[in-house]
């Protein structure tokens, strides 16, 4: 009896999800343009999530199956921003910066509300930014969601893939955002 009460402990441990630290490593689909016509550009960001945790991916160790970031949310963040200004013709590091932006992640999430098992994952992403020239500012907000539906736990490089697909995404949406383009443009 005692080997049963072992094995069945062992077996259900091993369904146990252990936490998941992912690194964000986003990628915006930017079409290049001479919006910038080489103005310099300061780029900013900052985590404003109240909660750093993505989330859980659920099951009956949802305590035990958090996904948390390992690396800068801010510095990824403003990398990606400054890569996709300066395919917009933006220089980046020139002086304070003519043009300034400011992002800022509001949301980033990654959950199962699966509490037996994981098959279902809830995913969102939101992005606020603030763009000043001068005495004029530009406020955009971008979002991006969806859902995955799984037959087991994903592993950590699944949930680092999705995360960083939702986030290029919702960055895709910032320079896909024709009054963003225009406000640049009327303000050289």
């Amino acid at each position: 009896m005692k080997k049963l009460v072992c094995l069945l402990a062992i077996l259900l441990a091993g369904c146990a999800n252990s936490p998941l630290q992912i690194s964000l490593k986003p990628s915006a689909n930017v079409a290049p343009e001479n919006i910038g016509m080489g103005r310099p550009i300061m780029v900013s960001a900052t985590d404003a999530r109240a909660d750093k945790s993505l989330g859980s991916l659920g099951g009956v160790y949802a305590d035990t199956s958090s996904v948390t970031i390992k690396n800068s949310v801010s510095q990824a963040l403003e990398e990606e921003l400054s890569r996709g200004f300066e395919l917009w013709g933006f220089s980046e590091g020139a002086g304070s910066g003519q043009v300034q932006v400011h992002a800022e992640l509001v949301k980033l999430g990654y959950h199962s509300p699966d509490k037996v098992y994981t098959s279902n994952i809830d995913k969102e992403c939101e992005v606020r930014v603030q763009v000043r020239i001068g005495g004029a500012t530009y406020n955009g907000n971008y979002r991006s969601s969806g859902d995955e539906r799984l037959l087991v736990a994903p592993s950590a490089a699944k949930v680092q893939h999705s995360i960083n697909e939702l986030l290029s995404s919702t960055l895709t949406n910032v320079f896909a955002d024709e009054k963003l383009q225009a406000f640049l443009l009327e303000h050289r």
